[in-house]
């Protein structure tokens, strides 16, 4: 992996990568798919077959096309509300992913400046970090509901804002994630990437997507920045 050398920040995706969660994605899909009906959404926009974010992509674009300011600003609202009841129901079972907090201490320790990018409300990001121990550790996060809701990720500016709050640049960013999304907000930032296996996302769809840096967990990514910071050294 090239430029390594210039990373600055380490950024994480939240659910599944720093936390084990146990957010049900079935309800949460159903409720965005709900949301858009309800605000007048044609079915055509609408597809159980499609993901959560491709779903609100396709309906908020037809809003956009279709509906006032205020229609606009009342639909992302109430689905804003909605998500975070929905991301609340089971936060008192969230576990940190083993070695964790201690690498992020490390990472801190070795100079690299950390935080933390989430299509999850700053209100669940917030209590998620206090029960797990990282309240304190991780001061940097960029929230779905900190901007418009179309502007978090994979939508690349959510990459630039964090890379901001971080002093520096999305190119001098690396960004771990458990989703192809997340890869795709930070190719399309110009951040680098690693995919864990901590989520849903195995080796093969990883491959599909064109992610060939892949580790288990975050626990391997001491090992992971050693191995690539010799290869660029040699290089």
């Amino acid at each position: 992996m090239k430029r390594l050398r210039g990373v600055k920040a380490i950024i994480f995706d939240l659910d599944n990568t720093l936390v084990q969660s146990h957010i049900d994605y079935v309800q949460l899909k159903q409720t965005v798919l709900k949301e858009l009906a309800d605000a007048g959404v044609p079915s055509r926009f609408i597809s159980v077959d499609e993901s959560v974010v491709e779903n609100f992509i396709l309906g908020k674009a037809y809003l956009q096309e279709n509906s006032s300011a205020a229609h606009q600003k009342e639909f992302n609202r109430r689905l804003s509300e909605a998500l975070t009841e929905i991301e609340m129901e089971r936060v008192d079972q969230v576990r940190e992913i083993d070695g964790a907090l201690s690498l992020v201490n490390s990472l801190k320790e070795k100079g690299f400046e950390v935080g933390i990018l989430t299509r999850g409300s700053r209100d669940y990001a917030l209590a998620v970090l206090g029960r797990t121990g990282f309240d304190g550790h991780v001061v940097h996060l960029v929230c779905r509901d900190d901007f418009p809701m179309e502007e978090a990720k994979p939508n690349p500016l959510a990459m630039d804002r964090i890379a901001e709050k971080l002093q520096c640049l999305s190119k001098e960013c690396l960004f771990i994630g458990d989703h192809p999304m997340d890869f795709e907000c930070a190719k399309a930032s110009g951040a680098l990437f690693v995919g864990v296996l901590t989520g849903s996302t195995n080796k093969e769809r990883w491959s599909q997507v064109g992610c060939k840096a892949v580790i288990d967990s975050i626990a391997d990514l001491p090992q992971w920045l050693k191995s690539e910071m010799r290869l660029d050294e040699e290089r």
